[in-house]
């Protein structure tokens, strides 16, 4: 335990000293206030992206932005994930500082579960960063003359955009076995690529609901009309971070140079 602690401490400074870790956060936290701020603004306007943004919103004032949000998030927010997660376990490899862990009193175990500890909790705080950004924008559409933002009933909307986060962050956990496979993190942005396409591939098909990648950007699109999801269908995401963390914790324990 006490040298799990010894990596946690280490694996928090290299995230809070990093520009990565700050970077990320600033693109998810902006990127999803920004664009569902602007599609929201544009419903009722002219355009293809009025048309589509009055189809996904689902409904007026804070159901209709937080709705966005969500959906903005449970795509874009997998590659933002994935790309932290990637970075976090792959960055030893391609910084060529992996050889200095073994040299270290602390099983790579131990540095691999600190790793995903510090993840998931930076997770946790994009969440409500995230949330936190777009009732802002919420706030100044509704200074801009948008009456229907002023309005306070944005608990339930506000409470699925935060879940939607979390499992996100939660379902980009294999990115982390990717880089460590692979021994750098330009393999698992690929694989975020492509798990963000399947599960596009997976909607349209119509199993989104029991594709656990996909399962979280239809239960954010319910507020416009989609099928319903399952509790049982968004907790898959469970099960996809144990075994991933599980296997990950395990390739590292069997890391050799």
């Amino acid at each position: 335990m006490s040298a799990y602690r010894a990596a946690l401490v280490v694996e928090w400074m290299k995230v809070r000293r990093s520009p990565v870790g700050g970077v990320t956060t600033a693109l998810l936290v902006l990127g999803v206030a920004a664009v569902s701020g602007a599609s929201f603004a544009s419903i009722g306007g002219d355009g293809v992206l009025a048309a589509k943004a009055e189809l996904l919103g689902g409904g007026q004032g804070w159901t209709g932005l937080l709705g966005l949000a969500s959906q903005v998030m449970a795509v874009g927010g997998l590659l933002g994930f994935g790309v932290m997660a990637g970075w976090l376990f792959g960055r030893e490899f391609t910084d060529g500082t992996v050889a200095a862990l073994f040299a270290r009193p602390v099983p790579l175990s131990a540095v691999a579960a600190a790793k995903l500890t510090v993840y998931l909790g930076w997770a946790l705080g994009v969440a409500g960063l995230v949330l936190t950004g777009v009732l802002a924008v919420g706030g100044l559409l509704a200074l801009a003359g948008d009456a229907s933002l002023r309005s306070t009933a944005a608990a339930g909307p506000a409470f699925k955009l935060v879940v939607v986060t979390v499992l996100t962050a939660l379902l980009a956990t294999p990115c982390a076995l990717v880089a460590t496979l692979a021994r750098g993190y330009l393999a698992a942005v690929g694989a975020a690529v492509a798990v963000v396409v399947v599960a596009q591939v997976a909607v349209m098909v119509g199993l989104g609901g029991w594709f656990p990648f996909a399962a979280p950007g239809v239960w954010a699109a319910d507020v416009a009309g989609a099928d319903g999801v399952a509790a049982v269908q968004l907790t898959l995401a469970v099960p996809v971070t144990l075994v991933a963390g599980a296997m990950t914790v395990l390739a590292w324990r069997r890391l050799a140079l």
